[in-house]
């Protein structure tokens, strides 16, 4: 069941890469998604080691 749900959130977009969802940071961690950690994403963003990807109901994470 848990291998369909990724099966089911990978884009062509995100065909090879390493990517995560919100979701899993909450299901698969202890760390809350709060405005800090937000804001670490961002500094993520501007340095281009991540890149954020919307689309389907999803916001998903790629790690460059």
């Amino acid at each position: 069941r848990l291998q369909q749900r990724f099966r089911d959130q990978e884009t062509k977009d995100t065909k090879g890469h390493c990517f995560v969802v919100e979701e899993d940071i909450h299901e698969f961690t202890q760390m809350k998604v709060d405005k800090r950690f937000q804001g670490i994403l961002n500094m993520l963003r501007h340095c281009q080691r991540l890149r954020q990807l919307r689309g389907g109901g999803l916001v998903r994470y790629v790690l460059l």
